[in-house]
C-alpha cells in the first residue's frame, strides 16, 4: 500500500511536471512572439525616426507653452492697464479700436498737461528765486539796520549821502565862484 501511495504520488508529480513543461513551452512561445514584435517595433521606430519626431514635438510644446504664457502675461498687463485707464477690458476688435482711440486722446491730453505743468514749474522756480533774493536782501537790510546806531534804512542813507554830496559840491562851487569874483 505504501508503494501504491508512492506510485500515485510520483504519477501525480510527473503529471504536474508535464503540465509545467507544457506551460513553460507556451510561455517561451509567447516570449519569442514578443521578441519578434519588439524587433519589428524597433525597426519601425528606426524607419519612422520617432525619436526625432518626439524631440521635435517636445520642442514645439515648449515653444507653444512659452508663447501661451507670454500671451497670458500680455493679456493680464493689458487688462490691468485698461482698468487703470478706464478702458473696456473685453478684447474684441471693436473695443480694441475704441480703446486705442481713447489712449491716443489720453496721450495728447497727457502731453499737453505735462507741458502746462513744466511751464508752471518753471514759473514757480523763477518766483522762488526772486523770493530767495528778496529774502536775502531783506535779511541783509535787517542786519545793516541792527548794526547802525541811527537805524535808518539803507536807501535813506544813500539819499542823505547824495544830498550831502550835492550840498557839499554846491558849497564848493559857491566858494570857488566867490573866490573868482574877488579876484
Amino acid at each position: 500500500m505504501e508503494y501504491e501511495l508512492l506510485d500515485a504520488h510520483i504519477f501525480k508529480l510527473e503529471r504536474d511536471i508535464e503540465e509545467k513543461k507544457q506551460e513553460q513551452t507556451e510561455v517561451e512561445g509567447e516570449i519569442k512572439k514578443f521578441e519578434v514584435r519588439q524587433k519589428e517595433l524597433i525597426t519601425q521606430k528606426a524607419s519612422l525616426n520617432i525619436d526625432n519626431q518626439v524631440l521635435l514635438l517636445k520642442k514645439d510644446i515648449l515653444l507653444e507653452t512659452s508663447d501661451r504664457d507670454r500671451k497670458r502675461q500680455d493679456a493680464e498687463s493689458y487688462e490691468r492697464l485698461a482698468t487703470a485707464l478706464g478702458l473696456q477690458k473685453d478684447i474684441s476688435e471693436t473695443s480694441f479700436k475704441e480703446n486705442q482711440k481713447k489712449v491716443d486722446e489720453l496721450q495728447v491730453s497727457t502731453e499737453t498737461e505735462h507741458e502746462r505743468l513744466s511751464d508752471q514749474k518753471f514759473s514757480i522756480n523763477t518766483e522762488k528765486q526772486k523770493l530767495t533774493i528778496r529774502i536775502g536782501d531783506t535779511q541783509d537790510e535787517i542786519t545793516s539796520l541792527l548794526s547802525r546806531k541811527n537805524r535808518l534804512p539803507q536807501d535813506l542813507i544813500r539819499v542823505r549821502e547824495r544830498t550831502v554830496g550835492a550840498i557839499g559840491n554846491w558849497g564848493r562851487r559857491t566858494a570857488i565862484c566867490r573866490r573868482a569874483d574877488k579876484s
